[in-house]
């Protein structure tokens, strides 16, 4: 490598990013040089001309072998869209690169933005000579006009492990991205995680317009940004962190009920990010260090400028499909109206401590449904391992829906798919226990479930067996899966009526007394089945009987997903607004768990579900 006033750089895929990156490499360049020491290649013609009037330097439509052979620079910006970025490597490149080689000079650096392919492609590619690394780069340089000279936010980078790059060059990359914050260096199989986190984060304005527009309602006279400065006051006294340069900001004179819902929002939301990056092997303190400095800046932001150029960036940033978008997308369907509705008509109904478990929970499943987004995206496809918690989510969008779009009609269809899928259920368990010639008494149905709890998943016992068999539940699947993603309220219609519903299904002289649940805040979901009583032989005799029953009457989890879809949507579907309500719980889920999944469940034409 040359001296730092000597570099030369190539920009390939000269577009939003590059021109962002401009004053970070521009600045090596003395101004009577510029245009032989920068070259860039656009493939948009329609803002070429745009372009060169902008900018001092060659900008070429499509030519990139003519720019790199023109600067012959040391280190190439390679921004294509993730989509060509392998097709262009490989065309355009390779080549260049193998003609260096054979020429016997010097290989530049490749800085690769997209985060896909990771820069184990472009090594195994281009040679293990080529020093290569993905970026993401800090895209908060300045706020307000106000540039903040690197004291805030950083910018990620990954080296790939098949590669060694020496001192000299890291250095002047470090150099390069200076105006930006602080290098993090990152494994490249976590970049896609730490990208999910970074989108966690970038929902905060979204969520301090929300709380803005509920604590107006209260006749509060704080606008956005101020709403903004008391969040981050906050949040930097939580966190102790307090960026150089950064303001006093003060939060005396806000309602402590407030001040608690505000941190209890942000410590939950911070704190859930955190533990994600912490689930994937990121030390701690790298994973708080993330995550707090993010949540900072986003607040910073939204503390400066106004609503609308902060909604207009957000907008112009989320690209249709990408990680943005999907992070925002799932704020609103998890996450939106119950933060609204804590900051409505004065303190809520809930404890402020589970509303702090609430968004880091949602929090938490951002991060993990962004970066499964995010490693689709790179082509990484990842099969659908359908569980309870499809089923439960399901469920718990056609009931958020429902009530949502048609009130208490939607209430009453709601009710009308739990008992249909009830009594379809329990009625393909009566068919198995008449085929194996048993009756159908309790016993019978204890032994011909059609579903059996993964190790770890169900905490239950049976406390009694006599004169009643009574059995306690403390958690199950259902309970876990709407604990996390916030439908504990939704499932309380499946929980108050799916037990005893199943046992009529099966049949209609049976009868269990469901007499708590958990969804309704019960210390555990206990069922009584009166005068039914179960001495050590009959126990013995159940055990044995689900031996030799094995797995042959379960049922698996796409299957099950599929059912309650059915019976929800058959019932829904006789509503005026029950089209729009069963499309919105579809796309609900295809955001939560991918278009492959959404595809899958709703494919119930050729299944009678009452038939075994």
């Amino acid at each position: 490598m040359k001296d730092y006033a000597d570099l030369k750089f190539v920009s390939i895929g000269f577009g939003f990013l590059a021109g962002y990156l401009y004053p970070c490499y521009s600045r090596f360049c003395k101004p009577e040089k510029i245009g032989s020491q920068i070259a860039a290649v656009t493939a948009d013609a329609d803002t070429l001309e745009f372009k060169r009037q902008k900018y001092a330097f060659p900008i070429f439509l499509d030519e990139n072998e003519k720019a790199l052979r023109q600067v012959n620079p040391d280190v190439i910006l390679f921004s294509p869209p993730p989509a060509v970025a392998p097709k262009l490597a490989k065309e355009v490149l390779k080549p260049y690169y193998d003609s260096l080689r054979d020429q016997g000079k010097g290989l530049p650096d490749l800085y690769a933005f997209p985060p896909s392919p990771q820069g184990k492609f472009y090594v195994d590619l281009l040679g293990k000579d080529v020093h290569v690394c993905n970026i993401l780069p800090n895209m908060t340089r300045e706020i307000a006009g106000k540039d903040l000279h690197g004291a805030e936010g950083n910018t990620y980078v990954t080296l790939p492990k098949e590669s060694t790059w020496p001192e000299e060059n890291l250095q002047i990359l470090e150099k390069i991205f200076e105006p930006l914050g602080g290098i993090v260096y990152s494994d490249p199989d976590n970049i896609q995680d730490i990208l999910a986190s970074m989108c966690a984060a970038e929902v905060i304005p979204w969520a301090c317009f929300a709380i803005t527009d509920s604590l107006k309602r209260e006749e509060t006279k704080w606008d956005s940004g101020g709403v903004a400065g008391i969040m981050r006051g906050i949040h930097q006294d939580t966190w102790r962190y307090y960026p150089d340069q950064a303001e006093h900001l003060c939060i005396d004179g806000v309602k402590e009920e407030i001040r608690e819902k505000l941190k209890q929002f942000l410590s939950g939301w911070t704190q859930g990010g955190i533990d994600y990056l912490c689930s994937i092997g990121l030390p701690s303190e790298k994973a708080t260090s993330i995550m707090v400095s993010n949540v900072d800046l986003r607040l910073h932001v939204v503390q400066l400028e106004s609503r609308e150029e902060v909604e207009n960036a957000l907008a112009g940033h989320a690209t249709k499909g990408g990680v943005a978008e999907r992070g925002r997308l799932c704020y609103e369907i998890l996450a939106e109206e119950r933060i609204k509705a804590e900051f409505t008509n004065g303190s809520s109904s809930t404890e402020s401590s589970e509303f702090g478990a609430f968004c880091k929970n949602i929090s938490f499943e951002i991060c993990r449904i962004v970066a499964t987004h995010s490693r689709r995206m790179a082509g990484n496809e990842i099969p659908v391992r359908y569980t309870p918690e499809h089923h439960a989510i399901l469920y718990g969008l056609f009931v958020r829906n429902a009530v949502k779009l048609a009130g208490q009609d939607g209430k009453k269809a709601v009710h009308a798919g739990t008992l249909l899928y009830a009594d379809q259920r329990g009625s393909r368990m009566a068919k198995r226990c008449l085929e194996h010639g048993d009756p159908l008494d309790p016993f019978g149905y204890m032994a011909y479930g059609e579903w059996a709890p993964e190790p770890g998943t169900m905490e239950a016992e049976d406390v009694s067996f006599e004169p009643d068999v009574i059995t306690q539940a403390y958690t199950c699947p259902w309970l876990t899966a709407w604990e996390q993603m916030g439908f504990l309220k939704e499932g309380v219609e499946y929980c108050s009526c799916i037990d005893y519903n199943l046992v009529k299904g099966f049949n209609r002289n049976l009868e269990l007394t469901v007499e708590s649940t958990r969804t309704e805040g019960a210390e555990c979901c206990r069922f009584v089945w009166k005068g039914f009583s179960m001495d050590e032989e009959a126990r013995k005799a159940l055990a044995k009987k689900k031996t030799e029953l094995s797995d042959s009457c379960r049922k698996d989890w796409l299957y099950h997903t599929r059912h309650i879809y059915s019976a929800m949507s058959s019932q829904i579907s006789l509503l005026p607004q029950g089209k729009a309500i069963i499309d919105k719980t579809l796309d609900d889920f295809g955001i939560l768990y991918g278009k492959s999944a959404r595809e899958a469940v709703c494919d119930v034409d050729h299944i009678d579900f009452y038939q075994i």
